[in-house]
């Protein structure tokens, strides 16, 4: 439930998606979902192990330890391809042709003027900056502004990618780490760090997640 919200504001749907209406989205349980605003981000397609087949903790995980099982290592290197396949009756022609994305204004509303209270954000929109986790938290936030713009009547903003969208931290041992980012003029910027988090900043994932992490591990 959202901050200062009430009960009955906020429902979560899990399940997969065949297609999608300008009003509904069906689901392969056979359950509609109307909407008056949608935002698309349904990331990749990756084969085991590179993403799970299984939206379900128990049966990923046990999935994950069959595949361990048969293997000694894996090396994903098959790539991996916007996950839009149910989208091809929606907007059969609002996709990259070379990257399968797709194509948004740069307000994240899809490109056109048919589905202007539709959006796509992260892995699956064709946006510049780069493919990754830190881009899609700000697009994610822009979205949610652009929402309530459209509600209000107000002015949509841009998304203008910005330098840390692009940040890289490796680590080097428990307390060294190397960050990594290249400023907007194109040069490459490191910087040595030290940290005595041990556990690799694992809280502020769940954090970001909204989740329990001492909960998770008692039960």
């Amino acid at each position: 439930m959202p901050s200062g919200g009430t009960r009955g504001q906020l429902g979560i749907t899990q399940g997969h998606s065949n297609s999608v209406t300008d009003r509904e989205i069906l689901l392969q349980s056979g359950q509609k979902l109307s909407f008056d605003y949608l935002a698309i981000a349904t990331g990749l397609q990756q084969p085991l192990p590179a993403k799970m087949s299984s939206p379900h903790k128990d049966e990923a995980c046990a999935d994950l330890r069959s595949l361990r099982m048969k293997i000694q290592q894996a090396i994903p290197c098959v790539g991996a391809t916007p996950n839009t396949k149910f989208l091809s009756s929606f907007i059969p022609s609002n996709f990259s042709k070379t990257t399968g994305r797709i194509l948004v204004r740069q307000t994240l509303q899809l490109a056109g003027d048919a589905h202007l209270d539709t959006f796509a954000l992260g892995d699956v929109a064709e946006t510049e900056g780069p493919k990754m986790g830190r881009t899609a938290m700000a697009q994610a936030e822009l979205v949610c502004e652009n929402i309530l713009a459209l509600i209000k009547g107000t002015k949509l903003r841009p998304y203008k990618p910005k330098a840390i969208d692009g940040m890289l931290k490796l680590t080097l041992g428990p307390e060294h780490s190397v960050i990594y980012v290249k400023d907007g003029k194109g040069a490459d910027i490191m910087v040595p760090i030290k940290s005595s988090n041990l556990d690799l900043e694992v809280a502020q994932a769940w954090w970001y997640l909204n989740g329990d992490m001492k909960a998770e591990i008692v039960n």
